[in-house]
């Protein structure tokens, strides 16, 4: 069922069912949110998508509200405005102070945030969180002082992965995100996916960095180092650099690791094709015993 809500003074429509949020996005609405991410379920965590709705006393979270048949909405007004940089403030009230030196530097979603709000000051001071830098993991550095507790990071891993790695731990202001009984992550059942650094709109999740070990390595002489990639990384590069897919976008890659000092270069592509030909093998057996 379709029907129209107004958006700023403007006729827009919705489908019965969705959020406010869906509605406006496929409107050309842009409305900021730190917490909503597509395919996850809606959360209202991080409140920053509020939008002021005609008869309702308070604010609503546009990301989680459905939408109802000629709603009058208004999702920038000064209401609205005030209320998501007082939300910014308070996110920085106890975040560090080290953008200069932090790996998400210009690549944060917080400090994009921030910067759109003209948040140039420290109006709300905060009590400082102390958590330990967990670097047990093999391929991600956890900082839980930059966490937003915005959880698109624990749905990530919940719904889409079903791994279920981190989670909530404690309540209130001491609520943090880690693994079971606050354990170093290389403790948990993570996989080393990497889908929760992708999900994560600070430097709270980042991968950890091995360039150096390599460098020292590559100008070491009495070293021959050698590099394995797999196709998905010549893919991903092609469509990013918009080079042909295949041959040429390989033979770049094989060219610019011969230069940085790899010795050998081999791609992956042959054992990546007989996975999937093993992978298909048992779910085609599978699905004959369920038949049968």
């Amino acid at each position: 069922m379709i029907f129209d809500i107004e958006v700023n003074n403007r006729i827009i429509q919705a489908e019965k069912g969705e959020t406010i949020l869906s509605a406006l996005h496929r409107a050309g609405i842009m409305v900021p949110t730190l917490c909503s991410m597509k395919e996850l379920s809606p959360t209202g965590a991080c409140r920053m998508c509020v939008v002021e709705v005609e008869g309702k006393p308070g604010l609503v979270p546009s990301c989680s509200y459905p939408v109802e048949e000629w709603m009058h909405i208004r999702t920038h007004s000064p209401r609205v405005i005030r209320a998501r940089k007082l939300l910014v403030e308070l996110l920085l009230s106890n975040h560090p102070d080290d953008c200069l030196y932090c790996e998400r530097n210009g690549n944060c979603e917080l400090q994009s945030m921030a910067e759109e709000l003209q948040v140039r000051e420290r109006r709300i001071p905060g009590a400082r969180m102390h958590h330990k830098l967990d670097k047990s993991s093999p391929g991600i550095v956890r900082e839980p002082s930059k966490c937003i507790l915005c959880g698109r990071c624990v749905r990530v891993c919940e719904e889409q992965q079903a791994v279920s790695s981190i989670d909530f731990l404690h309540r209130g202001s001491q609520t943090i995100v880690g693994a079971a009984f606050n354990k170093d992550l290389n403790f948990s059942s993570c996989i080393q996916c990497g889908q929760c650094i992708m999900a994560c709109p600070t430097a709270a999740l980042t991968e950890k960095v091995q360039f150096p070990d390599l460098e020292q390595y590559l100008h070491d002489p009495s070293r021959k180092v050698v590099v394995q990639y797999s196709p998905v990384v010549a893919n991903t590069i092609a469509t990013e650099f918009g080079i042909k897919n295949g041959k040429q976008a390989q033979g770049i890659i094989e060219a610019a690791l011969r230069k940085m000092g790899f010795v050998h270069v081999f791609d992956s592509s042959f054992g990546t094709d007989l996975q999937i030909v093993e992978l298909a093998h048992e779910l085609s057996a599978r699905l004959k015993e369920e038949r049968n």
